[in-house]
């Protein structure tokens, strides 16, 4: 009896890389690692897409994101909310903290309600709706403010 695994074998490689090879031709992009040079690394609980997330992070995406964080601040100033928890939840989430993150927060500043992963992420959800007309109604960045209050007079 060999002391080789079945996928050791020399067969099994070879239609291993075959089949790699016509999903890689297909376009297919395997989300799990696999270290080319060693051939290990499937079914570890590194994925691909995490290990290149930021690899792949463009200038346009980190000031899209720049821009998007600064206007929901702006909103957090500006808008009116329903109660002061769900004012306070969305300057959590300006801040980028995790919905699981959020609840010790909220507990710890003394709130009688203490909400779930669930309600947070619906009242969150809810503002980020208001949050969008929001964004509409700003003026673009290469649009004067005079302009756009001009254009919006009527």
């Amino acid at each position: 009896m060999s002391s080789k695994k079945f996928y050791q074998s020399k067969k099994f490689i070879e239609l291993q890389n075959k089949w790699y090879d016509k999903l890689t031709y297909s376009g297919f992009s395997d989300i799990e690692y696999l270290d080319k040079k060693t051939g290990q690394g499937h079914s570890t609980p590194y994925l691909e897409s995490s290990l290149n997330h930021f690899k792949h992070l463009r200038a346009s995406d980190i000031s899209n994101t720049l821009e998007y964080f600064t206007l929901a601040s702006q909103f957090l100033n500006n808008h009116k909310f329903p109660t002061k928890l769900h004012k306070f939840m969305w300057s959590l989430y300006c801040e980028n903290i995790s919905y699981r993150k959020m609840i010790p927060i909220i507990k710890a500043r003394g709130f009688k309600f203490v909400p779930s992963i669930y309600w947070i992420s619906i009242k969150i959800n809810e503002l980020k709706s208001i949050f969008k007309q929001y964004q509409l109604a700003q003026p673009l960045e290469d649009e004067s403010l005079e302009d756009f209050i001009a254009s919006n007079r009527s």
